[in-house]
């Protein structure tokens, strides 16, 4: 769908939160390099120990940015505010398709609602290189309710895949 008709899709209150990222001094910046991957699981792994959340491994984010870094399928998306960084998501392409991988966010991030800003630059930027499939990974609607309505508010699709069995 055109960026018009993803805008008109998102859920009111994510609209809400994108118009007032929008309005504020936040400035996204896409890399890809060493100091942006070393960064991004610095801040990532702080935010895990600190909310005490499970999530993907450093170990195995590290191994999956070194890996689509050379394939240029790396995406960090870096959140600026007033100079300071304040939040990163990291995405991974893979042909017409891409994942959203892992992020973090600081307490100035969140108020600032600045995943939503940098979720819809990068929604444009993946566009822009042809990708039509955005995969924002599972949702548990036992907990986490926030996350959840982050995800379900960009209007996306919800898949319900089978579990691995071993």
């Amino acid at each position: 769908p055109s960026l018009e008709n993803l805008r008109a899709g998102l859920a009111q209150k994510w609209r809400n939160a994108l118009n007032k990222a929008q309005r504020q001094d936040i400035d996204i910046q896409i890399k890809q390099d060493i100091t942006a991957q070393a960064l991004f699981l610095k801040h990532y792994l702080q935010d895990r120990l600190d909310k005490k959340y499970a999530g993907a491994s450093p170990a195995f984010l590290k191994v999956l940015m070194e890996t689509a870094q050379h394939t240029d399928d790396l995406i960090i998306a870096e959140t600026y505010q007033k100079g300071r960084l304040i939040a990163a998501q990291l995405f991974i392409t893979h042909g017409k398709a891409a994942t959203y991988q892992a992020g973090w966010s600081s307490r100035q991030g969140r108020a600032s609602n600045a995943h939503t800003l940098s979720l819809w630059q990068v929604m444009e930027q993946l566009k822009d290189k042809g990708v039509i499939w955005l995969d924002l990974g599972g949702i548990r609607h036992t907990d986490n309710e926030g996350l959840t309505r982050f995800k379900k508010g960009t209007g996306g699709q919800i898949i319900t895949l089978t579990g691995q069995y071993g």
